[in-house]
């Protein structure tokens, strides 16, 4: 009995320090800002770009973590607009099942997507952090699919209706070189510069802009990336093209578990 007292009681220590040690280092975070509130605000404009971002079960669980630490350091109410991001995350896996089940359309169909819900509240903090915000023009398969999802959605939640914004969305692409497959996670431009160029021998950003119905600055920015990686390159610096041989190794040591945004 003695022993299990001890052990109780160091683990109550343990947590005590564990308390006071991320009570600390938010105390000296929050003395950057003027106040909470901002703190808050800052954290929750950044934590929006990372969940476009998310591809994985652990990074949403990561994201989660932290809201409830920082919900029982400042309250639910000052971190509601945090949580209300996480509750769209959990809605949107809920209603694309139900939604696929539903429809023969979407398990008939060669492509495969996951649609991920954001609230009102935080399309300003969507809006500030990303530099270009116009559309894309996607495949027409893609965008029926799509069109079919927010017609289901219509149905399932009464008054009130979806936004596609194409433009922030994420792609895993399966690229073939000879021999070998690969599978790399793009943002909506990159993987849409690969398709155009997958099926033509070259092409100017000036035909790629037109194509795709984007800015000639990012389509130029997403070839660099693009180049950067490995995945494409360039003979003149005006004609684009895929790359015959993929060099794996160097390219995946740079693109961070596989990722390009």
């Amino acid at each position: 009995e003695m022993q299990d007292e001890i052990d109780v009681e160091d683990r109550d220590l343990k947590e005590l320090d564990n308390s006071k040690f991320s009570h600390n280092i938010l105390s000296s975070i929050l003395q950057v800002y003027a106040t909470p509130l901002e703190f808050i605000e800052e954290y929750c404009s950044q934590m929006t770009i990372r969940l476009l971002k998310l591809n994985s079960a652990e990074s949403l669980k990561y994201e989660n973590d932290q809201i409830e630490l920082l919900k029982r350091y400042f309250g639910p109410a000052v971190t509601q607009k945090c949580a209300i991001m996480m509750d769209d995350l959990k809605k949107s896996a809920e209603i694309n099942n139900y939604i696929y089940n539903k429809s023969t359309i979407f398990s008939n169909s060669p492509v495969e997507f996951e649609v991920q819900l954001l609230t009102p509240l935080i399309w300003d903090v969507v809006q500030e952090g990303h530099e270009d915000g116009d559309p894309c023009r996607v495949p027409h398969n893609i965008t029926r699919l799509m069109e079919h999802y927010i017609e289901e959605y219509a149905n399932l939640k009464k008054l009130r209706e979806l936004q596609w914004l194409n433009q922030y969305s994420m792609a895993e692409v399966e690229i073939t070189f000879k021999n070998t497959t690969h599978n790399v996670w793009l943002s909506a431009i990159h993987a849409l510069i690969l398709h155009q160029l997958s099926n033509n021998n070259a092409l100017t950003v000036e035909q790629l802009s037109e194509i795709l119905s984007s800015s000639y600055d990012k389509i130029k920015s997403g070839l660099t990336a693009l180049m950067k990686e490995g995945l494409i390159s360039t003979k003149n610096g005006h004609e684009y093209k895929l790359v015959d041989e993929y060099e794996h190794e160097k390219a995946t040591s740079k693109m961070n578990n596989d990722e390009i945004y």
